[in-house]
């Protein structure tokens, strides 16, 4: 028998609920395996120890009763937790300076997205506009392999439409 087939097995064999001829088979496995037979060892000696840990202390006749007369009693006088309750007036205790300095780090951080998208918006718009009237639309939106489509083919018609221009001249 393999080591891992005999490890898996000892817990069956420490507590005799092999077969006989199972148990000779791992029996003869120990007899010439050092190694699960201190598998063996380890756990007879968990068993052992397992055995005699003492029994918990029983509880008290009424603790339940007691322990949830005490919890009710201590939640008597204070109010059902709700959302208002949740989130309570913690705001109110923040001093007027600090909230002052939130407000203010916010609108900054909106101030500089806004230049920001601004600026992004206008470059690109303006970049774009020149690619487009210089750019193959083919090339620029990577349709080169539609550029060969039979007419009236689905390809075609899709060319038609992403390459014309619109009222505009866009």
């Amino acid at each position: 028998m393999r080591c891992n087939t005999v490890r898996k097995k000892l817990d069956h064999f420490a507590r005799q609920e092999l077969a006989p001829r199972l148990r000779a088979s791992i029996e003869a496995h120990l007899s010439q395996c050092p190694d699960c037979r201190g598998h063996l060892a380890r756990q007879e000696r968990l068993a052992a120890l397992l055995e005699n840990i003492p029994e918990p202390p029983s509880v008290p006749e009424g603790f339940g009763d007691r322990l949830m007369a005490a919890a009710r009693q201590r939640q008597a006088g204070r109010p059902v937790p709700g959302f208002r309750r949740r989130i309570g007036w913690r705001w109110a205790s923040v001093p007027l300076g600090e909230h002052a300095a939130r407000a203010a780090v916010l609108a900054g951080g909106l101030l500089v997205g806004v230049l920001m998208g601004q600026q992004t918006w206008q470059s690109v718009h303006t970049a774009g506009a020149r690619q487009t009237s210089q750019a193959d639309p083919l090339a620029v939106y990577a349709m080169d392999s539609l550029s060969d489509a039979p007419g009236g083919s689905l390809a075609e018609s899709y060319l038609a439409l992403t390459t014309t221009s619109n009222h505009n001249g866009n």
